[in-house]
């Protein structure tokens, strides 16, 4: 709800501030026309976004608010009911009185408080008091303002002093926004080395107050060689400077050998991973950062070394996306050179005319092959993957792929029956799951020879496997990049293969490409068109399945009415709903890894929920007409011959796993026994 000021409330502040003058920043009523923005941002705007500083001035008091030094933007923001306040996530509030004037008072009116750290006076409650000018805020977790009340009165203030050499610090946090350029310290804090190349040294301390690292650049000549995880001593000296945007420690002095080391987990890369979109528009407050992204691509570099690193991930509005940042190879390290590989990359983010620069210091090879289950549950067509699994090859004769255009298709399964799920492991989060085993066409397009070899493997090695994923939502298939190497000495397993019988009735919810067992009536209609079909508690007719001769050819001979059980490969006509539910985990912010202790419970992530089939509604009248079945194998049934013309439906029976027999199907297994006019009977599975 928005807080309403009243005249009254106003006047008994105005009382308390005996003898002094104020100034009122009305955010909730005229936050835009304040700070110089055209509107506040909403769910589908970014217009009131601080991306610099800004500044409002209220009879000659100024308040400044500075962008964030998070992926959390400050922002005046308007919410679904119409409310405006100022939102500050992170960065500073500095408020200063006219000249020659101190600030004596501030009252901050809130939905939201969280104290931030004052550069003077004291805090009770919202209200701060003291008498300087400016006096800075430094904000560590969100506030939401309505508006801000400042009393101000005679004494001038303090002003600060940029060539100090008093000045003392005890942390690297908002070291940008601390101190003036120009300023000389002293360093009194625990600053750990994460990484020295000659005269750059990259600090990092974390700071008691949040527990968060925070990171700087210490450029000149320490007269000391540091390794990794030391604990430089206290008591050194240096300048604040900023260079083409990038802030830097200069001109120092006092550095001691170190006598400490830190837990190696403190001095680690900060693993920044699925996060590299977040630091090209916004580096600044993450300079200096020793940082680490398991899964890039990188581009050729130039004579001079720039290149550049991508990475799928998201941006600092939590939009997702592939996002390229340029490099530069500072360090002279050997750079990789095959541009289609995956990599992990470690260095540290630069800032150079103010932008985001990242400079690595190691490039090791990754591993990006994804296991079959995640390519078919995740995939992402025209996205190139290789196959982390044990393949197994599903023989069928070279045949015209008219859904492809391509008459070089081979079929691969993983057998797997259970899955590990490990899209929360970075969070702690495994567990196994029953699973259906997934099956992928490899597509050899117009290379015979190649489909040749690879038809007459047995097994496929892990990882070789490679190719580009299509049609994920109804036939998938890689279009391969290279030959996969067969896995020798291998003793080819039962395939499980699923089976679906149209007489029971089973449901089929057969994936595209999948190869199965499905057993039913052959039929054909008017036109010629062959189906296998299965039938009603009537005798009606039910779910036809079109069959397609492509792998049997023309000289195959079916019996009309007579019952068969063939191994097909089913393909689907229309695409698929997506799942629902079951997509990667949301990123958390990119603050989180920076932070030395452990996320609390609250924010591991929910459990997936059991796999949904991607399959059409239930109430779609055609579902059984979206797939056709290819078969490759037939076995015709004995003793059935004629059932569709001849046989009547008497009577259907249940019974439950426990062998009571029920009128209606009951929730889980179901024996059904039909019974026919002729005296015959048929039993089949059925789980409901």
């Amino acid at each position: 709800m928005k807080k309403i000021i009243t005249l009254a409330t106003l006047a008994a502040i105005a009382a308390t501030a005996w003898a002094a003058e104020s100034a009122m920043f009305n955010f909730a009523q005229n936050g835009a026309a304040l700070l110089g923005l055209t509107a506040p941002s909403s769910s589908s705007s970014n217009a009131g976004d601080i991306t610099a500083a800004k500044t409002a001035t209220v009879d000659g008091v100024t308040f400044t608010v500075s962008p964030s030094t998070t992926n959390m933007t400050n922002r005046l923001y308007s919410d679904y009911h119409g409310n405006v306040q100022l939102r500050v996530y992170s960065g500073t509030i500095t408020i200063a009185a006219p000249a020659g004037k101190s600030v004596t008072g501030v009252t901050f009116y809130n939905s939201k408080w969280t104290e931030p750290e004052a550069s003077s006076g004291t805090f009770t409650g919202n209200k701060w008091a003291g008498s300087a000018s400016p006096v800075v805020y430094t904000v560590g977790a969100q506030m939401r303002l309505d508006s801000v009340l400042v009393t101000y009165g005679e004494g001038g203030g303090t002003q600060p002093d940029t060539t100090a050499t008093g000045v003392t610090l005890a942390t690297l946090k908002m070291l940008r926004d601390t101190i003036a350029d120009g300023t000389q310290f002293t360093f009194t804090g625990e600053a750990i080395v994460c990484y020295q190349w000659g005269e750059y040294l990259y600090l990092r301390c974390y700071d008691p107050s949040d527990h968060y690292g925070y990171s700087a650049l210490v450029h000149g000549n320490v007269g000391l060689g540091y390794k990794q995880g030391d604990i430089v001593p206290a008591g050194w000296k240096g300048t604040k400077t900023t260079t083409m945007g990038m802030c830097e420690i200069i001109e120092p002095t006092g550095f001691t050998a170190a006598t400490q080391q830190a837990d190696s987990t403190d001095s680690a890369p900060f693993d920044m991973s699925g996060y590299l979109g977040v630091f090209i528009d916004g580096p600044q407050g993450y300079e200096g950062d020793y940082d680490y992204f398991k899964n890039v691509t990188v581009s050729s570099a130039d004579s001079k070394g720039n290149f550049t690193i991508t990475e799928h991930g998201v941006n600092a509005d939590m939009q997702e996306g592939t996002f390229t940042m340029p490099c530069y190879n500072k360090f002279g390290i050997d750079l990789p050179t095959d541009t289609t590989q995956h990599y992990s990359v470690e260095g540290v983010l630069h800032i150079y005319n103010g932008k985001a620069l990242f400079q690595p210091t190691k490039f090791t090879a990754y591993d990006w092959s994804t296991r079959l289950w995640k390519v078919w549950y995740q995939g992402q067509d025209s996205t190139r993957y290789q196959l982390a699994d044990t393949l197994y090859v599903i023989p069928t004769p070279a045949a015209i792929e008219p859904e492809v255009a391509s008459k070089n298709l081979v079929y691969l399964t993983d057998n797997a029956t259970m899955v590990l799920i490990d899209l929360y492991a970075d969070w702690g989060y495994t567990w196994w799951q029953v699973w259906d085993p997934d099956f992928i066409a490899i597509d050899c397009g117009s290379d015979t020879q190649l489909y040749n070899k690879l038809s007459a493997m047995k097994a496929i090695a892990p990882r070789s496997v490679e190719g580009t994923l299509y049609s994920n939502l109804t036939n998938p298939r890689l279009v391969l990049d290279k030959a996969p190497q067969e896995l020798a000495g291998v003793e080819m397993p039962d395939i499980a293969y699923m089976h679906y019988n149209l007489a029971a009735p089973d449901s089929l919810s057969a994936n595209g490409n999948q190869v199965a067992w499905i057993k039913g009536f052959y039929k054909k209609d008017a036109q010629g068109a062959e189906y296998l079909v299965g039938y009603n508690q009537d005798g009606s007719l039910f779910q036809q399945v079109r069959l397609d001769r492509r792998y049997l050819g023309s000289t195959a001979a079916f019996t009309e009415g007579k019952e068969y059980n063939m191994r097909a490969v089913f393909k689907q006509l229309e695409p698929w709903e997506q799942p629902s539910g079951v997509g990667a985990p949301a990123l958390t912010t990119a603050a989180t890894p920076r932070q030395r202790t452990a996320p609390a419970a609250s924010q591991a992530p929910a459990m997936m929920p059991a796999r949904i089939a991607r399959k059409m509604p239930t109430n779609d009248p055609h579902w059984y007409q979206n797939y056709i079945a290819c078969p490759v194998e037939v076995e015709a049934m004995t003793g059935v011959d004629g059932v569709l013309n001849a046989k009547t439906v008497k009577r259907v029976t249940y019974y439950n796993v426990a062998g009571i027999e029920t009128s209606q199907p009951q929730p889980g297994l179901n024996i059904v026994v039909t019974t026919y006019t002729d005296g015959t009977t048929q039993a089949a599975k059925l789980i409901k």
